[in-house]
């Protein structure tokens, strides 16, 4: 984009290199932007539409839904506009329309990961800050989360606008990797942790009220029943369960999502411009956009084990 807004940015790529045909990178890139359309495009909708029926119930957006409806929004603003990113290569070839459509698209590279990245420091103070998370549950804080992810993604797409880098990735993807490595880390220890009442020692006590005896009391004060079989120690709790698993969810898609723009950044300095431009960027292009569906199964996931739990 730091060439004349005339130009359009693909046109030495299709045909490339005197093959009469575009470079496989962009080859690659078209694909993964119909994959995503048709996969990507009903599960969020889906979703949209989930979230939406669990807001009437209650008459406001429940708050393990505020990020999620975030991301959503994100990947349908991207799906409205890839219908046009191919007509504009196929038929127009127009510089302008590419630049309005990549900076409407630029936000699932640069917004996405910060939401992201929100979304697992809220799993993490859920699991490991319980009373932080409690203190900051208001909805108004995620307001005002989501207005300073907006900045950054404002201010990182000037930065691009005007200097036409990737290496913004350094920026967004390195600290939101880092971030999300630790809330990992943080949450998996906690999981690993023997819960409170899971003493080996009481477990045998317990287990022989248990056998052929309704309504024995158990040494930690309860009251057990035919059938129930004492927790095992070290159980991993089902709620930081789920966190656990959404957070390592997110961080396989950040890392699916964005490694290869930090290879392309790496060994852009060893190949020609050429090579760059038409084969690592736009292979990083569909990495970026690839598995937006994942979100959706997340979403599915952690809703089933809320009934369950229910």
């Amino acid at each position: 984009m730091n060439e004349s807004f005339s130009i359009y940015v693909w046109k030495e790529c299709d045909p490339y290199n005197g093959t009469g045909g575009p470079s496989e990178g962009l080859v690659i890139l078209f694909a993964a932007d119909c994959i995503e359309f048709f996969f990507g495009l009903p599960s969020n909708i889906w979703l949209f539409w989930i979230i939406l029926k669990r807001r009437r119930k209650v008459g406001s957006i429940l708050l393990t839904d505020f990020f999620p409806l975030s991301l959503v929004l994100i990947h349908l603003s991207f799906y409205l506009m890839v219908p046009s990113l191919l007509l504009n290569h196929f038929l127009w070839h127009s510089g302008w329309l590419f630049v309005i459509t990549a900076l409407i698209t630029s936000s699932i590279l640069i917004l996405k990961p910060l939401l992201f990245c929100l979304m697992c420091v809220e799993s993490y103070l859920a699991v490991v800050r319980p009373v932080h998370f409690l203190r900051f549950r208001a909805l108004k804080y995620r307001w005002r989360a989501l207005a300073v992810a907006s900045c950054l993604y404002v201010i990182l797409s000037l930065f691009v606008f005007k200097r036409g880098s990737i290496l913004l990735v350094y920026f967004i993807f390195l600290p939101v990797l880092a971030v999300d490595t630790f809330c990992s880390v943080a949450v998996l220890r906690v999981l690993k942790q023997t819960p409170p009442g899971d003493n080996p020692k009481a477990h045998g006590k317990e287990k022989e009220s248990w056998q052929g005896n309704v309504g024995v009391k158990t040494p930690a004060g309860g009251v057990a029943g035919r059938g129930r079989e004492p927790r095992k120690n070290g159980e991993m709790h089902s709620i930081k369960k789920k966190a656990f698993i959404t957070i390592f969810a997110i961080q396989v898609v950040l890392t699916i999502n964005y490694l290869p723009y930090i290879f392309a950044v790496i060994l852009r300095r060893q190949f020609p411009a050429g090579v760059v431009k038409c084969q690592f960027n736009p292979l990083s292009l569909a990495a970026s956009i690839s598995v937006s569906y994942l979100q959706p199964l997340i979403y599915l996931y952690n809703l089933g084990q809320r009934h369950k739990n229910s």
